[in-house]
């Protein structure tokens, strides 16, 4: 993302190179306009573009919840445009002109970290569909397994009996396309999952 052509042009052509496929911008509306927020990827902008710079764009980015790691380039870096630069998230700073091995390797790694969040992301979406699938039982049997309670206090919290409890566990494990709790419980604390305080809570209607 540059006002400059040429400049443009042979970030194109480097990219081109080793394999990536990119799009151009003249500007930060246009990129906010167009630009795929969806899919894993990184974006290289001057710092000082014309309208939207490159720190209002990464502010702006950083409200959209976009998550696209930014590359900052500028041929007038101050140490206080550095520090506001670190503070808005931006994934790597250079100076013009700039090296394009060097570069290209920060992009590649760029995005394979926007890959790695866009896939963490999208397992999370995924989990949290798998949890709306659980009845109000199943939900607290759950967060009882997840607190390390034996079947026997999970059969007097549910008021059910040892078969009904290797039922419902059966049921999580199904609905959570998991093959044990121990998978489930390390995918669950990877998409951020806090299970209840179960210490507190009435027994649920049997359903």
């Amino acid at each position: 993302m540059d006002d400059d052509a040429e400049i443009c042009s042979s970030f194109a052509a480097d990219a081109s190179s080793i394999g990536l496929r990119y799009e151009e911008y003249r500007n930060a509306e246009e990129f906010l306009e167009r630009a795929d927020f969806t899919r894993p990827g990184c974006a290289v902008v001057d710092l000082r573009l014309p309208g939207l710079d490159g720190l209002r764009l990464c502010q702006r980015l950083a409200e959209l919840a976009s998550h696209i790691p930014v590359i900052l380039i500028s041929g007038y870096w101050k140490a206080h445009a550095v520090i506001e630069a670190t503070k808005s998230g931006v994934f790597s700073v250079f100076e013009k002109p700039v090296a394009s091995d060097e570069l290209m390797g920060v992009i590649l790694r760029a995005i394979q970290a926007s890959r790695s969040l866009h896939e963490r992301r999208e397992r999370t979406r995924e989990v949290h569909a798998y949890l709306k699938t659980l009845n109000t039982q199943e939900r607290l049997a759950l967060d009882l397994i997840l607190a390390g309670n034996a079947i026997k206090h999970i059969q007097e919290r549910l008021r059910v009996s040892r078969r009904t409890v290797e039922r419902i566990r059966n049921s999580i494990r199904q609905k959570m396309k998991s093959e044990s709790f121990i998978e489930m419980a390390l995918t669950l604390a990877a998409t951020g999952y806090v299970a209840r305080n179960v210490s507190t809570d009435a027994p649920p209607a049997l359903r």
